[in-house]
């Protein structure tokens, strides 16, 4: 008998062959038949919503995963993951300040995502003009539009 934690992880590697392929939805499908709610599930679901471009739902999941109990800070062991994921939604959705935030002190190393979403973030920061960015530094923010070059979100 296999026991629910394999069982999980071969949900969630299927969950992520699909969006592999393309089939967010088909996808987000099998997460609400499985009906699982841990982080990992959760963080899964987001990630569905956000290859659908929906952003400002994707943001709702990612913040009760990155601020868990209603935390007014990310505590130390939420996974970089997590707030990449959380921060790109938020960016989608063209909530700057806080996604930027959220990205403060953030492991580059974490996971492949992180890593690469970290790369899209300063190319679209190097896009900027001077004004932009020195706006940046003062907390003005540019109504340039995000755009991931990558699949937006990570499992």
């Amino acid at each position: 008998m296999i026991n629910s934690e394999v069982m999980s992880q071969m949900s969630i590697e299927t969950i992520s062959h699909l969006l592999d392929q393309g089939k967010a939805k088909e996808a987000l499908n099998l997460i609400n038949h499985v009906n699982q709610h841990t982080p990992a599930w959760e963080n899964a679901k987001g990630v569905c919503l956000l290859r659908l471009g929906m952003f400002d739902a994707a943001c709702a999941i990612f913040r009760s995963l990155v601020f868990p109990g209603n935390c007014i800070s990310v505590p130390s062991d939420v996974p970089g993951l997590y707030r990449a994921n959380f921060a790109t939604a938020m960016l989608l959705a063209n909530h700057k300040e806080d996604a930027l935030a959220v990205l403060e002190n953030m492991d580059a190393n974490s996971h492949p995502y992180v890593t690469q979403f970290l790369t899209e973030v300063n190319r679209w920061k190097e896009g900027m003009s001077l004004l932009e960015r020195m706006g940046l530094a003062i907390g003005w923010y540019s109504k340039r539009p995000f755009h991931c070059a990558c699949p937006p979100g990570g499992i």
